[in-house]
């Protein structure tokens, strides 16, 4: 799993928009959407910050797709 399928995943089930993450990560907006449309993968320290966010789990990063 790369780190856009493992956000785009987690965002979904979240059922919150873009502005609504921004707004309680600290992330900017841009970034969001970035991430989400996998222009740009999120950093060590973003995984990080919306693990916690999202409650998630960032082995599944480590798994090898079936």
């Amino acid at each position: 799993m790369t780190a856009t399928q493992w956000f785009r995943k987690h965002f979904e089930e979240s059922g919150l928009t873009q502005a609504e993450v921004s707004r309680q990560t600290g992330i900017t907006r841009d970034l969001i959407c970035r991430y989400k449309n996998g222009s740009r993968e999120p950093s060590i320290r973003q995984l990080v910050k919306l693990a916690k966010f999202f409650h998630a789990d960032l082995n599944e990063l480590l798994e090898e797709d079936n």
